[in-house]
């Protein structure tokens, strides 16, 4: 299997989407840094399924 990288640069401000197949089979992360850049805000929706 080969593993590919792709960056996508955000100016301030912006939002990724990440639903259905891309959740499913991308690997999302933020690149490690040593020293603080800037401060950031994730944030995550979920459903909630109850029986």
């Amino acid at each position: 299997m080969k593993i590919q990288f792709d960056a996508i640069d955000q100016s301030h401000g912006s939002v990724i989407v990440m639903d259905g197949d891309t959740q499913k089979y991308w690997k999302h992360c933020i690149k490690k840094s040593k020293k603080l850049i800037k401060p950031r805000l994730n944030l995550t929706f979920r459903t909630i399924i109850t029986a």
